[in-house]
């Protein structure tokens, strides 16, 4: 398993580009996409909230 890159953990473009070249993950690369935008927009929600309430 040589491809398994530890810096996509820690940086979305990294972990991006080597989601996208492993056809084989596509289908798990686009469950990890999903999750990371329902989880920025979660965080774009509330910091939008909290400014919202000052």
């Amino acid at each position: 398993m040589s491809d398994l890159n530890p810096f996509s953990i820690y940086s979305p473009a990294h972990f991006l580009v080597w989601k996208i070249f492993s056809p084989e993950n596509w289908f798990h690369s686009f469950i990890s996409l999903d999750l990371g935008l329902i989880s920025l927009l979660t965080h774009a929600l509330v910091a939008y909230n909290r400014s919202d309430q000052n």
